[in-house]
């Protein structure tokens, strides 16, 4: 029991250890204005004050881009669980919180892979798990805001270690503790999780062919683990699937490209030994996604692991680790031709996100390096190289958490946020160069039509040409694009905002519509007021072009209830982004149809009687994925008391 306490605090030790730097300076991963401060908090915030407020969590997210599902949106971590950390905590100290708990995890899981599945002594398995905790790679996501990643590395481990324990001892304990590590990538990333689970099932059942002791009870429970997967993943599996069709997601096909973009075989050689080749300068200059430094040591360590492998082993690791870096290389690959032509590696965007298997690789070959010269009696050797290892590792990480935080687009200040949180209405604003920060639109509870996102809705996406008034043709994660509006003035149209519920314009030039009114300035920010503007509901009399204001009895992200008795009208608008996921009733119970209107928006029809319509955003595909997943939990549950009862019993049985 003691042992184990010290394996806990080493391993706690090391993991605070490495985030020594963010603790003494949280700026430096809270406040980069990088992904983490422009999409992943804002989520989690609204997330957060929807519970607190609407005590549901919100399957709809009206923040942004006139409002889009945020149940479908593999970005939004709804039912991560994990993730209570932020109802308990303010949100920036719940960042850095789960950030040291998700290093801590995954460290831990790697030890228990060394010790439980490899057979490393408890010595090697510590020093395995201070590896991979300090493997620069989870600086880079750190500093570059990519919460998810972070997230990812904490379930690896988890996951190699059912693998391997269902090849050497299939049974129902390992298949639940694969699908729950596959559970946690497929919430955490769900590209991480497509890679992640093919890996698996080609390194089960690759094991299983080439075994001479083969058990059919392998595939059994592999089989089992993918099912439960499915099973706890329904709840918003079916809806990312029902979903994806709509999205833009398949958009990069038409532009067949992928990054990063290498400048040639040289740079890549350079990146993965970053600190050998080119120093600190080259270490703050690498791109994110080209962060792929690995450490000289270590590399001796995995030689060294490496060489004690059986040849067929040999064989199998090279030719896994030298596609990961085919695909790794991108342009510069000798059979870029063949991946462009690939969609599933088009659709991943990004050639590097496999690096997690070198990674794995790495980390275990090392600890095996370090058990070798453990039994070989080159016990100061070992611990020569291992101190080398964890301080190359560690200052390789420090360096690029503290790389300087670079020049952010310039944001409106606090005073225009306050004087827009002032008016009571229920508006949209549109900043026509993306001025305000989507952290700022959070936490003054404002809403937009434009952003940043990971993946839009296609109907949309499309819309927004309009809305903007500009126009592009290739796939882009903000809207506008800058490659627009750094580069010429948007004009957009009063009218055409004020469908989407748009009250104010943002610009730091003068816009020329007739229909703009400037109503203040803050510093270069002109804010101009959209004379046209119309409430977020309202109805069109038959045969009558005029909008009259539908009152709001009732408004949260997932629902919205609007009085109709004291109007004639039997048609009526919602600006919020059409999505098939939206369902109306009235207050008798009647359902009624929502259709989509030619500016993407919501529509719905009723009868003169009716007092109110009830519009409710609730995917039917999340409804059937709740109950699979509900089913999969209790069963899950259920055997796992069945276990433990007969466990008690056949002690008792025994005494």
């Amino acid at each position: 029991m003691r042992q184990n306490t010290t394996c806990l605090l080493v391993i706690l030790a090391i993991t605070l250890l490495l985030y020594l730097p963010a603790i003494l300076n949280p700026a430096i991963i809270l406040n980069r204005g990088n992904d983490l401060q422009e999409f992943y908090w804002p989520i989690f915030y609204f997330t957060k004050e929807s519970l607190l407020q609407n005590h549901t969590l919100p399957l709809w997210n009206n923040m942004f881009f006139s409002g889009t599902p945020l149940i479908s949106d593999p970005g939004s971590f709804l039912f991560y669980l994990p993730n209570i950390i932020f109802l308990v905590l303010p949100i920036d100290y719940a960042f850095i919180a789960s950030f040291i708990l998700h290093t801590f995890f995954g460290g831990l899981g790697t030890y228990l892979v060394a010790k439980k599945g490899l057979r490393f002594s408890k010595t090697s398995s510590i020093f395995t798990a201070i590896f991979y905790i300090t493997f620069p790679r989870t600086a880079g996501f750190l500093e570059t805001g990519h919460f998810p990643f972070v997230a990812t590395t904490a379930w690896m481990p988890y996951l190699l270690l059912a693998a391997i324990k269902l090849i050497k001892f299939p049974n129902f304990k390992w298949s639940i503790l694969l699908a729950i590590s596959l559970s946690g990538l497929f919430f955490t990333f769900a590209t991480t999780f497509v890679t992640a689970a093919a890996s698996t099932v080609l390194f089960v059942g690759g094991s299983y062919f080439f075994s001479k002791n083969r058990s059919l009870k392998t595939l059994i429970f592999l089989g089992f683990g993918i099912a439960i997967t499915i099973g706890l993943t329904a709840i918003t599996l079916f809806p990312q699937l029902e979903w994806l069709p709509q999205t833009t997601r398949f958009i990069l096909l038409q532009d067949r490209d992928v990054y990063p973009k290498w400048n040639g075989k040289t740079e890549f050689i350079k990146a993965i030994y970053p600190h050998v080749f080119g120093g600190k300068n080259l270490i703050n200059d690498l791109d994110s996604e080209k962060w792929i430094a690995i450490g000289f040591f270590i590399s001796i360590l995995a030689l060294i692991g490496f060489l004690k492998l059986q040849n067929k082993f040999k064989i199998l690791l090279i030719l896994f680790v030298s596609g990961i870096f085919l695909i790794s290389l991108n342009n510069v690959s000798p059979i870029q031709p063949l991946l462009l032509s690939s969609d599933w590696y088009v659709l991943s965007r990004v050639s590097t996100r496999n690096w997690f298997i070198v990674i794995l690789s790495l980390v275990f070959l090392a600890g095996s390096g370090f058990e070798t010269l453990q039994k070989k009696k080159l016990k100061r050797l070992a611990g020569v190289l291992a101190a080398l290892t964890i301080g190359e590792l560690l200052i390789l990480s420090w360096i690029r958490l503290e790389r300087p935080i670079p020049h952010q687009r310039e944001k409106v200040p606090v005073a225009l946020y306050e004087f827009l949180k002032k008016d009571p209405e229920r508006f949209r604003v549109f900043c026509v160069n993306r001025c305000l920060s989507q952290q700022d639109v959070a936490k003054y509870n404002l809403e937009t039509i434009e952003g940043y996102g990971t993946i839009y809705q296609k109907n949309y996406y499309n819309q927004f040409i309009q809305l903007s008034q500009v126009f592009w043709d290739k796939y882009t994660s903000m809207l506008p694009p800058p490659s627009i509006y750094n580069f010429r003035e948007i004009q957009p149209i009063a009218s055409i905002l004020a469908d989407h519920n748009v009250k104010y314009v943002i610009s730091p030039h003068k816009l020329t519509g007739i229909d703009f009114k400037l109503v203040k300035q803050f510093d270069k920010f002109f804010v101009f007021e959209n004379t046209l503007f119309k409430s977020r509901a309202y109805f069109v009399a038959k045969g009558n072009k005029s909008e009259i204001e539908a009152p709001i009895l009732y408004y949260s992200p997932n629902k919205i209830i609007i009085d109709t008795s004291k109007h004639k009208a039997k048609e009526m608008v919602l600006a919020e982004t059409w999505s098939p996921g939206w369902k109306a009733k009235t207050n008798d119970g009647k359902k009624i149809r929502v259709v989509e209107t030619t500016n993407k928006l919501i529509k719905v029809t009723f009868g003169n009687e009716i007092q109110s319509v009830e519009l409710y955003y609730y995917p039917e595909s999340y409804q059937l994925g709740r109950t699979i997943s509900i089913f999969t939990l209790l069963t899950i549950l259920s055997y796992s008391l069945w276990i433990s009862r007969r466990q008690k019993s056949f002690k008792r049985t025994r005494q």
